[in-house]
Order: structure tokens, then C-alpha cells, then sequence
């Protein structure tokens, strides 16, 4: 008798049956500790009948099965995930498993259909059992069980395999998908390492926590628009839209996607917060944009906090990033012009001498944070150092605009700095070096911008103290009852006016302390970002809050060469794109599949990180090849991953990807950090390996490209790669585990099958390569006549062939040939019994 459970089950078009289960997609926290959750799931098997055509999925732990089992002329095919065992109490928020059986079709039907409950009535099918309960709706580590059915031969199949996930109503192979049953539970933290001799903790996997705890659930996020009386916002609340929602795009959820359902942000508040007045109780003026927000030596008429950029752009890793002057140490020593990005030593307090509105010819004073004012020593004609503690004759400026009269100086003006005695203030070669006051004669080295500099540890503690007051409970998110609101239990994104902090947006270190509001104190970081931040831009802000120490990191790499293929690099486009694999891995959100790259090589397949299943089985996760002969200290490897916009969702949150193919990253990682090396030419992240500076002269790598990768010293891997399309939206990747192969070779893997009879059928395990690369197999004894064996599955580590009936019994060679082979290569001993 045909067994009673489904192993891939797709039911019929049978009335009533058409449909989905759960409303639209809603994130929730980790049901439960996975300990405790171990003893209430069971797994659900999968095995298929060749002469029955039957697909035959069951929780009965006496069909558990691993690859090359057969029981009953059924063959495993795969394990589809957990659901709640059918022994144990219904959980909440999960629908009942159910197995039916028709005798006159042969046919396992497994369905969460209430209309076939127990105790209902249906044409030529009878109950079975409860095979357990699973969830209705989706959340984090959780993956659809699709429902298909094929007329032609009277089969139910339901499969968690992403290659299965079609739309509704759509078909392969003869199987059309007419239903979701709900969500079987998968566990992407405890994907398989596939290679023995390499740990997931050696690539840093879920190592990076923020307060000891994982990157997991969702986390509130307060976002506080903060305006002023002579500036406000010009486009409406954008903000809470890019946020939370419920439209496209919103950074929830991208994060939902981006983490496979593990993490993202909770709306915990969204204001707008208006300053029409001056606080009588301060010296600042809170009510003004342009200076209130500065130190206590601004008034309605200075300029406040100022920073200068020298003449030419050599400092940053992005275009148009200027050299910063800055004081060493905060002042104290020396000072540069080679810093690109400006920050406590990098950002100066202007008094302007005349205490009146700035204008050309003013007389003008720079001091540091750290209370040094910048001076020519002797008065010019050399050094330039930060030492004095009060202004004298060495530490006046004037102000040139290098035209006559007595203009104002407004915001983002170019300016000269000359002394007393004619020397003026120059950056070394325009900028990237040092600083000195030799020069009497004027040129575009000797210009600096001159723009004011919001002081924004001042702009963060003002806007949460406001809000405060305006009413809202921070005291509400303190969780653990200890005072403390930390970024864990309370996120927090300030927006702010104008476009002036554009480029330079980044997590803020001001606020690394705690201070008090209201009756608790707010701890850790927040993030800034202005009116003309764009989405991706807030997106990869919000990155940085991820976990302790700001990260995620930045990868900008030295021309923005990771720009659309990681949320953190550059974030100049319209759209979003996912982060890239190596912050996913140590954020704990993919642990991929792990090989030694001087061993012999592999196939495997590969999903787009938009496909809804991409976290949920190892065998769809991106590849890591390390190399176990870096130089010491050094830990270095290739993390392949397939890219593809909109490959399961419309729109996807990868939709800006450039293209559809592979992205090889190539990663160094200093084993003193943990983080990636960056040299002085780029980021050890140097995006798709086409060593181009931009997508468009990088583009991904595509089906039939085939070579070895470089790393970017210049050097070439260890190893030979080649893409293929795959089924069902995948792409298939081949390595060869040398350079010297042209061609991936398959095999078998020693501990395969060894032994069957004639007209059975055995499962092989091993590297088969691609199907169109992959020819035959055939039995071959010490003399007559080889005997091809029938292929009736392939997959890229595993085939299932049969033997003719008729073979006669004896020792034999297992050959596998693929497209090239004419005479194929000895590979498994083999015995007919």
C-alpha cells in the first residue's frame, strides 16, 4: 500500500481550495528560544514514488531519511523545515497539518485547508493524520510550504524549495501553485557547514551584538523632525513614509527583506518639533538655524563653528570629498589638510574680531575644540601649529575674498587666510598633506571653503530633550528597569532642514554617553540626516546602528566601486539594493556554505537575496572559498552571491542592483578587529571582480563567464569560477579548486552508494557540475560493453539514476562524463548484487 504522508505535495484544483494563507506579511520577534522550541517541533520529510509518481511528505519520524535512502520504493528527496508537533497543544497564530490519501489516484494530499478538516467528507480520499501545526502568517525564520498539482498525474506536492515558489497560478514541470498551506519553521543559524575543516566562527558569524544581544526582532525607532524659525522643511514628511511605511520604499521593510524576516525597526514615534522662541535660560539662540545650535560663543550676526576644505578633492575615498583643516590632537601641535571627512578635530569656532557681521577684510580668530587658536609662527613665512591659548598678534587672520570692497561672507565661501604679514594660510600640493603660511602670493591652493558646521551633539540633545518635553515617554522603552535607555531598547533619527549636511551624513559619536531626560537617561547613538537625504541614504544611516561600535561599516572603496551592490557604500541612487553578504554574515542574518579553496571543487546553486526562501536552506546561500595559505594574521576568502532585481517580489528591495549574475566579493580581514583591510588604493570589498571603478565598467558576473578571480593586490585566487543559469530563478556556480582547470570536473563522493540491484534505483552524492555541462553515466566492467544508467534526477551535490533491468551482477567502474569527456575518468568502484 502507497505510504500516507506527502513528501512534496501540490493539491488539485478541488473547489474551496485556491487561495493563501495569513493576511499581508507582518515581522514578529523570534517565536522562542530555539532550546526550548527543539522538544515541540518535528521535521517534515519528503520522498518520492518514480512508479507511482507520488510525492509524499510526512512528520512520522520512521520515514526520516538523509540522501540516498529508499524505503518502500520511495527515495528522500529533502527535508522541507519544522512545524509544531501534532502530540503537543495547538500554539497560537498556527493552522493544523493534515494528511489525506486517495487509493484511486495514489495520491498523498497534505493541506491546512479548514474545509478539510477531520470529520469532512471527500470523493475518494480518506483521513490520514494530523502531521502537526504550522504558522498562518509570516515571521522571522519561517518559509512558505507552496501547494502545487499536476493533472497529468493526479499528484499533490507541497514544497518549501524556492524553486517551487512560483506565483499563484503558475506552472513547471506540469505542477501548477494553486495555494500557500502557511510557514514551516526554518532555522538559518543552523545551516550546515559543508566543509570539516572550517568553523562559521572563523568569518566572524552573528559576532556582531549590540549590548551582548543579537541582531534580531524588531527595535523601536523615534523619528524627530526638527525645525526652526528661519528655516523650515520644504517637502512634506517624507520621513515616516521612507521609514515605516506603508508604501514603496520604506527601511522596514527593506530590513525585513534584507534579514530574512529577522530584524527590522518598529515605528516608536514621529513628530515634528517647531522652535518659534529663544530659551531665555541658555546664550544660544534655539529659535535660529544658522547659529543657535553652535557653542555659546555664537551670536545672531558670527558664524559660529566653521570648518575649512582646502582647494582640491585627494582625501576621500568618494568624488568631491575635500581635505578638512585640522587640528592634530584637537589642538596642541600641528595642523593638516588631509582628513576627509570633518569631525571634533576637523570642526572650529570663528571669532570674528570685529564683532560684527563677517566681510571681506575682517579681522578673524580660529579655535579649536580643545581651546588652541591656530597661528603662524613668527608671524608667517613658515610653520602653521594650533599652541596658543589666548589671541595675539600670531593668531589674527584676515579674511580675503581676493577682490576689493567690504562684501559679507556668507556660507560655502572661498576665502583666503593671510596674516599680518602678508603670508597666507596653504595646504601642500591644494590638499592630502600639511599646512604652513610660506606663501605671499595668491592661487587656488591657498583657497579654502569656508562653511559653518552644525555642532550636532547640540542638535541631538536639543531635539530628545524637546521632545521630552512636547510629551514623549522615553522612560516608557526602558525595558530592563535600570534608568538607562540604550539603543537597543530605543532607537533614534533626527531630521533637520536644508541640504547642508547632504554628503557628509553619518552616525553621530556625540551621544556615545548618556544624559538625562525626564526621569530616565538616554544612552548611545543617534543619527542625523537633512531634508535632502534621500532614502538609500537614511537606509544606510540607520545601518550603522545596527550593533556596537557603529557598525555596520562604511565600504566605499576608493571610488565608490560597491555603489548599488551594499546598502554601505555610496548612497547616491534612486531605488535600494541590499546590504552585501559579509555584513549579513556577521550580523548573523546568512551563514553561508563554507569550502577550503585548495581542495577539490563544487557546484552549488544560488538564490537572490530578494527570493523569499533565500535564508531558508543551505543549499540556496551564498558560497564562501577561503584560502588557507594568506599570509599571517590574514584571513581571506571570496564570498559569491547571486544578485537578480525583482526575482520574487514586485518591487523587490534589490531593484537597483546593476544587472542579473554574480557579485564575487573579495574579502581580507585583520584577525586583531575582525574587519575588513582596506588598502591605500581601495576596500578590500572591491565589489564585482571586474576591478572596474563603477557598475557600469564592473558589471556582475554572467552566465557562461568562466576564470579565476583576482584579489586586490592583484593576485589571482586559487581557483577557476563559472556561472550557469538555473531552474526556477536560481544560478548555478561551479569552482574548479585550481587555476589551472578550464572546466569544473564532477565526482563522486567516496562514502556514495556503492552497491544495488538491477532495476533499482540509487541516489549518488558528490559535485556534479551544471545540468547542460553534465553528459551520463555509465557502468563499465573489466571488458564488454558499458551500460549507460538512466538519469531521473539531478541536482548539483546529488543524482538519482537507475540501473537496467537486466544488468548482470558483478564488479564494475562508475564513469561520469560531462560535455567535453569523450572517454570519461574512472570514479566509483561499483558492485551489481
Amino acid at each position: 500500500m502507497k505510504r500516507l504522508t506527502a513528501s512534496m505535495l501540490v493539491l488539485t484544483g478541488l473547489a474551496g481550495m485556491v487561495g493563501c494563507v495569513g493576511e499581508e506579511p507582518e515581522l514578529h520577534d523570534v517565536v522562542a528560544d530555539e532550546a526550548a522550541l527543539s522538544t515541540t517541533q518535528v521535521t517534515l520529510h519528503t520522498w518520492w514514488h518514480p512508479t507511482r509518481e507520488d510525492n509524499y511528505t510526512t512528520s512520522d519520524p520512521a520515514w526520516a531519511g538523509s540522501a540516498g535512502a529508499v524505503k518502500d520504493g520511495y527515495s528522500w528527496v529533502r527535508n522541507q523545515g519544522r512545524v509544531f508537533s501534532p502530540a503537543q497543544p495547538r500554539p497560537p497564530q498556527t493552522v493544523a497539518l493534515h494528511q489525506w490519501w486517495s487509493a484511486t489516484r495514489g495520491d498523498n494530499l497534505l493541506t491546512s485547508d479548514p474545509a478539510w478538516a477531520p470529520g469532512t467528507t471527500h470523493s475518494g480520499y480518506v483521513y490520514v493524520r494530523l502531521e502537526g501545526y504550522l504558522f498562518a502568517s509570516p515571521r522571522a525564520s519561517t518559509v512558505a510550504l507552496a501547494s502545487m498539482w499536476s493533472a497529468a498525474r493526479g499528484d499533490n506536492f507541497a514544497s518549501t524549495d524556492p524553486a517551487w515558489h512560483l506565483a499563484l497560478g503558475a506552472s513547471r514541470d506540469g505542477y501548477t501553485h494553486f495555494r500557500d498551506e502557511g510557514y514551516v519553521i526554518i532555522d538559518a543559524n543552523a545551516a550546515p557547514v559543508l566543509s570539516t575543516a572550517a568553523e562559521s566562527s572563523w568569518f566572524g558569524y552573528n559576532s556582531r551584538r549590540l549590548h551582548g544581544k543579537q541582531i534580531r526582532g524588531e527595535r523601536p525607532l523615534l523619528a524627530l523632525r526638527l525645525e526652526f524659525s528661519d528655516r523650515r522643511f520644504t517637502s512634506p514628511n517624507a520621513l515616516a513614509t521612507w521609514l515605516f511605511g506603508p508604501g514603496y520604499p520604506n527601511v522596514r521593510a527593506l530590513y525585513s527583506e534584507m534579514s530574512g524576516n529577522l530584524f527590522t525597526w518598529s515605528n516608536a514615534g514621529n513628530t515634528t518639533i517647531k522652535y518659534y522662541t529663544d530659551d531665555p535660560a541658555t546664550t544660544l539662540d534655539e529659535s535660529s538655524y544658522e547659529c543657535s545650535l553652535n557653542t555659546a560663543a555664537c551670536t545672531a550676526a558670527g558664524f559660529g563653528l566653521v570648518v575649512l576644505r582646502s582647494w582640491s578633492n585627494r582625501c576621500g575615498a568618494a568624488a568631491n570629498e575635500s581635505c578638512y583643516l585640522s587640528a592634530t590632537s584637537g589642538g596642541g601641535g600641528g595642523v593638516t589638510a588631509q582628513i576627509p571627512a570633518a569631525d571634533a578635530t576637523e570642526v572650529f569656532s570663528l571669532e570674528d574680531l570685529g564683532r560684527g557681521t563677517l566681510n571681506n577684510g575682517d579681522q578673524i580668530a580660529l579655535r579649536s575644540a580643545a581651546g588652541y587658536y591656530l597661528g603662524a609662527v613668527g608671524g608667517g613665512g613658515g610653520e602653521v601649529r594650533m599652541t596658543a591659548r589666548t589671541v595675539g598678534s600670531n593668531e589674527r587672520w584676515t579674511v580675503d575674498l581676493g577682490v576689493s570692497g567690504s562684501a559679507s561672507i556668507g556660507n560655502d565661501t572661498w576665502v583666503y587666510l593671510r596674516t599680518a604679514s602678508g603670508y597666507y594660510l596653504t595646504a601642500v600640493d591644494g590638499g592630502g598633506a600639511g599646512v604652513h603660511a610660506r606663501s605671499t602670493t595668491a592661487g587656488n591652493a591657498l583657497r579654502f571653503k569656508l562653511s559653518r558646521a552644525m555642532s550636532t551633539p547640540h542638535i541631538m540633545r536639543t531635539a530628545i530633550q524637546r521632545a521630552a518635553h512636547d510629551g514623549f515617554d522615553f522612560a516608557s522603552f526602558d525595558r530592563n528597569g535600570d534608568h538607562l535607555v540604550t539603543q537597543d531598547e530605543l532607537s533614534i533619527i533626527v531630521q533637520i532642514p536644508g541640504t547642508e549636511l547632504n554628503a557628509s551624513v553619518r552616525l553621530l559619536a556625540g551621544l556615545r554617553g548618556c544624559f538625562p531626560v525626564s526621569t530616565v537617561d538616554v544612552c548611545d547613538n543617534a543619527a542625523l540626516i537633512d531634508e535632502g537625504s534621500g532614502f538609500t541614504t537614511t537606509a544606510h544611516e540607520l545601518g550603522h546602528m545596527l550593533a556596537d561600535g557603529g557598525f555596520a561599516l562604511d565600504l566605499y572603496g576608493a571610488t565608490c566601486n560597491g555603489w548599488k551592490y551594499t546598502l554601505m557604500s555610496c548612497t547616491g541612487a534612486t531605488g535600494s539594493f541590499h546590504m552585501d553578504p559579509w555584513h549579513k554574515l556577521q550580523l548573523g542574518w546568512v551563514r553561508p556554505r563554507i569550502y577550503r579553496m585548495d581542495q577539490p571543487g563544487g557546484a552549488a546553486y544560488l538564490a537572490a537575496p530578494s527570493n523569499p526562501a533565500y535564508l531558508g536552506f543551505a543549499e540556496h546561500l551564498p558560497v564562501l572559498l577561503y584560502d588557507p595559505r594568506a599570509p599571517l594574521g590574514i584571513l581571506r576568502y571570496l564570498l559569491i552571491e547571486y544578485r537578480r532585481p525583482n526575482a520574487s517580489l514586485t518591487p523587490s528591495y534589490d531593484d537597483s542592483v546593476p544587472g542579473t549574475g554574480m557579485v564575487v566579493w573579495d574579502i581580507q580581514v585583520n584577525s586583531a578587529n575582525g574587519n575588513p583591510i582596506a588598502t591605500a588604493a581601495t576596500s578590500s570589498f572591491s565589489g564585482a571582480l571586474e576591478n572596474g571603478p563603477t557598475p557600469a565598467s564592473a558589471p556582475l558576473w554572467t552566465a557562461g563567464l568562466s576564470r579565476s578571480p583576482m584579489w586586490v593586490d592583484g593576485s589571482f585566487a586559487a581557483t577557476t569560477l563559472r556561472g550557469t543559469a538555473g531552474p526556477g530563478g536560481l544560478f548555478h556556480l561551479e569552482w574548479s579548486g585550481t587555476t589551472t582547470a578550464t572546466r569544473f570536473i564532477p565526482r563522486v563522493d567516496a562514502s556514495s552508494v556503492d552497491h544495488a540491484a538491477p532495476g533499482s534505483q540509487l541516489v549518488l552524492t558528490g559535485k556534479f557540475g551544471s545540468r547542460d555541462s553534465f553528459d551520463r553515466v555509465e557502468l563499465r566492467p573489466a571488458s564488454g560493453v558499458a551500460r549507460p544508467l538512466a538519469i531521473v534526477s539531478w541536482q548539483p551535490e546529488s543524482i538519482t539514476v537507475q540501473i537496467p533491468a537486466g544488468t548482470p551482477r558483478g564488479a564494475y567502474t562508475l564513469y561520469l562524463h560531462d560535455a567535453w569527456s569523450s572517454a570519461g575518468a574512472p570514479a566509483h568502484a561499483f558492485t551489481v548484487d
